[in-house]
């Protein structure tokens, strides 16, 4: 109850939201993007990554997932689809940060193969598909 207090505070006093309000909510490597990636948006009590929130972080998807059939449950997940501390973060769908070849992927992000910073292929929405059913 004190994490979610602290994390209202620093989301309705403190906007953009400073970093000392994540970390109880984000994984390392989550908090490691945002340094660059510094789009994080808050809509309701979602962090999101972008500002049209079209993906939270920061979910426990044990919690997310339980009783919600939309979701594919824990033991049904692709094993490329990382939890970090069992939360949706970065890294859930993201491939990791590599110095050096990160730039490099970035600009081969045109549509026309599949997009190197992701961990699966997105083609007819196999990463969405992995954890949500539709």
């Amino acid at each position: 109850m004190a994490v979610r207090l602290l994390l209202a505070f620093c989301l309705l006093a403190l906007m953009p939201v400073p970093a000392h309000c994540l970390d109880a909510f984000l994984d390392q490597e989550s908090m490691e993007c945002l340094g660059c990636h510094n789009e994080i948006s808050v809509r309701g009590a979602l962090l999101c990554h972008e500002a049209d929130c079209d993906h939270p972080i920061g979910v426990d998807y044990a919690l997310a997932s339980s009783g919600n059939p939309a979701l594919v449950s824990i033991p049904f997940l692709d094993p490329s689809i990382r939890l970090p501390e069992g939360k949706i973060g970065c890294g859930t769908c993201h491939t990791q940060y590599k110095a050096g070849e990160h730039e490099a992927d970035s600009m081969t992000r045109d549509g026309s193969q599949p997009d190197p910073l992701l961990i699966i292929d997105n083609t007819a929405s196999r990463l969405c598909m992995a954890c949500h059913i539709k």
